[in-house]
């Protein structure tokens, strides 16, 4: 204990999402002291699953879920706490497009009149545009490519690369539809294409999922093993993670100011809305940069870590789950997945594989998740009305389950971080730089990896940089 009652400690992380808690495990098993600091009254971040026993297996994740073969971290901590797996269940069910207001059959869609993509473009499914061309101009032969100075000659807009490479302006709309993540057109190539690579190699040992729209011809002719989801929830593996040192942990206590080492104070100090405040040796921010910059630190930030946290965008997700009470195509003889412009923009109808049960999911991003949160709770509703005016044999077969939205939710506020063009060259070499005792975790610091792996890269980055 330190004076006045203030807490002291080796180190103080904040955020409880995988990178916050993964670090904290670290500290935990090197023996020193620490306080984990959450502002919701619940840890995870990003990994949420809901416990409900009218979902199957009384589990439902509406966050970080698919685990693939290449997710090495992941998989030790899942050893290590001895959970288990199963393949992912649902296969997801075949499209059909509707674009302009006009039904396209996907087997039409390389002769149809909406399709304006250019030469062997023309061929490609419009759910996996965006995959096929960043598979086409992928630019890296390993996962540390992005990091050269080489590369970063495709730190331009999508937008930008895709005009070069012969896309009007309605192709390019056409193909920002199918861009993972609310990516946007002004979106940097250059985080969009390491990602991708990342997913390519991640391809070459697993299989299933949301994989199964990615077209790719690199993936190797190996046996490939299913997408693996923790069972009970993800949240199995963070609550697993939480219980070796949940005397540590503080919920409800948002960080109002952190105040490093400098001419007024001799050691680190971090103070809670709630009043509470601890000192340490070392802080670090495991939150979403979108979040960092609600606290004050003095001293401030140096630039262009400072510009990095002010104005990096996050992008948008917004996605509804609901039950099929009725095979809703068997009465439009359309295919029962639905890709297209409309304001619900996706509809994904996956089959169980054990009930034989089907379901939907509605994915927006970018534009359209933005323009569907304004409905706040009247989300499921708003989407599910939009849905039968565009298909209306639909009208009373669906029943709304579940509504989620990144962007909306406190102290994440978004999906993940996105780098504009030139945003990699100016930030990507000193985001993760530690300052003055204040060292940063989390995704948009990666290496190498992405998603969920990613987060844990970067916590055995941060204990790297702590001695441990």
């Amino acid at each position: 204990m330190g004076f006045g009652g203030v807490e002291h400690v080796d180190a103080i992380v904040i955020g409880g999402g995988l990178a916050g808690l993964r670090t904290a495990l670290g500290l935990h098993d090197a023996g020193r002291s620490f306080v984990l600091l959450e502002a919701k009254p619940r840890l995870g971040g990003r990994v949420h699953t809901i416990r409900d026993p009218a979902f199957p297996g009384g589990t439902f994740d509406v966050g970080a879920k698919q685990i693939g073969q290449g997710y090495a971290r992941t998989w030790s901590l899942i050893r290590r706490f001895q959970l288990s797996t199963v393949d992912e269940a649902a296969t997801l069910e075949p499209f059909v497009y509707l674009i302009g207001g006009e039904y396209v059959a996907a087997s039409e869609w390389p002769t149809s009149g909406r399709n304006v993509l250019p030469g062997p473009m023309k061929s490609v499914p419009l759910p996996a545009l965006a995959s096929t061309y960043l598979t086409e101009h992928d630019p890296f032969t390993d996962l540390d490519g992005w990091r050269s100075r080489a590369a970063l000659v495709h730190d331009v807009s999508l937008r930008q690369h895709l005009a070069t490479n012969g896309f009007t302006d309605e192709a390019i709309r056409l193909l920002g539809l199918s861009v993972s993540g609310g990516a946007s057109e002004h979106t940097s190539f250059l985080t969009l294409a390491q990602e991708h690579h990342r997913l390519l190699d991640e391809l070459k040992s697993t299989s299933g999922g949301s994989m199964a729209i990615e077209k790719s011809a690199t993936v190797g002719s190996g046996a490939r093993v299913a997408i693996q989801n923790i069972v009970g929830g993800t949240e199995a593996l963070t609550d697993a993670m939480a219980s070796v040192f949940a005397d540590r942990i503080h919920l409800n206590s948002p960080v109002i100011s952190i105040q490093l080492p400098g001419q007024a104070s001799v050691q680190a100090a971090v103070e809670c809305t709630n009043g509470n405040r601890f000192t340490a040796n070392h802080i670090i921010s495991a939150v979403p940069l979108i979040s960092l910059r609600d606290i004050e630190i003095t001293p401030a930030l140096p630039r262009p870590q400072a510009d990095a946290v002010a104005t990096m965008k996050y992008t948008t997700n917004t996605r509804v789950w609901a039950r099929v009470t009725r095979r809703f195509w068997e009465t439009d003889h359309l295919a029962p997945s639905t890709f297209s412009d409309e304001a619900f923009r996706t509809c994904f109808v996956m089959s169980d594989h054990h009930s034989g049960e089907h379901a939907a999911m509605f994915l927006m991003s970018g534009d359209a998740a933005r323009s569907i949160d304004e409905n706040g709770d009247g989300i499921a509703h708003a989407v599910l009305r939009s849905f039968a005016a565009a298909r209306p044999s639909s009208e009373g077969a669906l029943e709304p389950l579940i509504t989620s939205s990144w962007a909306t939710e406190p102290y994440v506020h978004g999906l993940r971080h996105s780098y504009d063009a030139g945003q990699m060259t100016a930030w990507q070499a000193t985001i993760a730089k530690p300052w003055h005792g204040l060292h940063f975790a989390g995704e948009h610091t990666r290496e190498q990896d992405m998603g969920m792996e990613a987060a844990l890269e970067s916590a055995e980055r941060i204990l790297r940089e702590l001695g441990l």
